[in-house]
């Protein structure tokens, strides 16, 4: 990963990457990836139903895809750690390269890291609620949507609208099905889904980084061109 960025990154975004914790560093890499490369990017967690051939991905225009977590009241949004309402996943995404919500992504974590001693340590939840929705405002699915929303208004383009410009946002059920609200299919069995989600949350509790992890190579996206 760190050889991954030196080669890509400029120093402003690579010193990002140093400072971060190492769920953060894995938010961040993700998007560059993704900005530079293109390709498909799910997480561990997330298992494939079906085939890439059978997304809607292969319309012309489109350069990035994303779906939708949830939406509810503030009582929602407060209590499933959202950041946003609605917020959009990033534990599944599919982009062209050079996609401007993924640049907008990348700037904006190191806008935020300036003047900050660093990321967290990870294994957030032994630290309680607000130090989980530090990392999703920080680099997590609370800033991908700022960066979506800041997209949206550039282009002067209705939330509600069903293709945004360069944009495909696709229904709860396509990357978040299972859940217990927002419409979800909480059996997964609509037509609609694309990847089921487990919702491992390893994130929150694992607390070791490890050099391993830091200096193995990338894991890179699937090379889906669309």
């Amino acid at each position: 990963m760190l050889s991954f960025m030196r080669k890509y990154t400029n120093d402003t975004v690579l010193d990002t990457y140093k400072r971060l914790d190492f769920v953060q560093k894995s938010d961040l890499f993700r998007y560059v990836v993704l900005y530079y490369i293109g390709g498909v990017y799910a997480d561990h967690d997330a298992q494939c139903i079906k085939p890439l051939k059978m997304w809607p991905i292969a319309h012309g225009g489109i350069g990035l895809i994303l779906g939708v977590e949830g939406f509810g009241t503030r009582a929602q949004k407060a209590g499933l750690l959202w950041a946003n309402n609605p917020q959009y996943v990033q534990w599944t995404l599919a982009s062209r390269p050079k996609h401007p919500v993924l640049k907008t992504a990348i700037d904006t974590i190191s806008e935020r890291m300036r003047g900050k001693m660093g990321g967290t340590k990870g294994g957030c939840e032994a630290d309680g609620h607000e130090s989980c929705i530090e990392t999703i405002k920080l680099t997590g699915p609370g800033l991908f949507s700022d960066a979506v929303y800041a997209y949206l208004q550039e282009q002067h383009i209705d939330p509600e609208e069903t293709v945004r410009s360069s944009v495909q946002i696709m229904t709860v059920d396509s990357f978040a099905c299972g859940q217990m609200h927002s419409g979800s299919d909480a059996l997964c069995l609509s037509d609609e889904v694309l990847v089921k989600h487990k919702f491992a949350g390893n994130w929150k509790t694992n607390r070791e980084e490890g050099d391993d992890m830091l200096n193995a190579p990338p894991s890179l996206p699937a090379n889906y061109r669309f």
